[in-house]
């Protein structure tokens, strides 16, 4: 998995040229921008955090650490220090060198690369249009890549549900807070069609198809755990090689 994921960080970070942007019109936005990095300004819709979740339980992000980031910014690459991706409100949240948070928005955001704070592992998110054609819920939004390959490629969209708080039965019977919740998705595409799968190995093995045999071997014997993202992402690199 470490392979596959790092190797998607190479081809992202080679493939675009740093180049500085026009600043923008006024100063205060300016000074946001620049704010960004310490070697480039890039123009957008930027706004105040103004913490609007405060009380509820759970976590709206992906993760709720600050994590350091690059993000493609109209076909520029621009790194940032402190970041947070709200899976909830499809945005990005980020800190200023004076702490300040701020949001950008992600309409010219095609993919972003996050560095867990504690894993350290690279986190690869991507807008995909033909989920979009597939699951109208997730145009402009962005799915975790967990392996891609000349065979397609598996994807996690991940989800936030907020629970409200309900005292009169139902659904969140008895729930005197408000709370997110967290759900996935998997899909893998292949040939730029998405089909949903779940991580078990009867999914696994409909998407090897003339490979059953070898892939059925290789998880007997290395031990994988058709249950899991790493399971399945171990699995598809060795199907690569067949």
């Amino acid at each position: 998995m470490v392979k596959t994921i790092l190797s998607a960080l190479l081809l992202f970070t080679t493939s675009f040229v740093i180049a500085q942007s026009p600043v923008p019109e006024a100063e205060a936005a300016r000074q946001n921008l620049r704010d960004l990095s310490d070697n480039n300004n890039i123009t957008g819709v930027i706004k105040s955090f103004d913490r609007p979740y405060e009380g509820i339980k759970g976590t709206p992000f992906f993760g709720n650490t600050w994590n350091k980031t690059s993000l493609s910014y109209q076909n520029k690459v621009i790194e940032i220090k402190a970041v947070k991706y709200n899976v909830y409100d499809n945005n990005i949240l980020f800190k200023d060198k004076d702490g300040k948070e701020l949001i950008l928005d992600v309409d010219k955001i095609p993919y972003f690369i996050m560095v867990d704070s504690v894993t350290q592992m690279p986190l690869v998110f991507k807008k995909l249009n033909s989920v979009g054609k597939f699951a109208p819920t997730m145009t402009n939004k962005f799915a975790l890549v967990l392996h891609e390959g000349k065979a397609g490629k598996l994807i996690n969209i991940p989800e936030k549900i907020l629970l409200k708080a309900n005292y009169k039965g139902g659904y969140n019977s008895g729930r005197a807070y408000n709370e997110f919740v967290s759900d996935q998705s998997y899909y893998f595409i292949k040939n730029d069609i998405p089909e949903k799968v779940k991580l078990n190995k009867k999914s696994l093995l409909s998407i090897v198809l003339g490979k059953e045999k070898e892939i059925e071997t290789y998880l007997k014997t290395e031990k994988i755990d058709a249950g899991t993202e790493q399971g399945w992402v171990e699995t598809l690199t060795y199907y690569e090689t067949l």
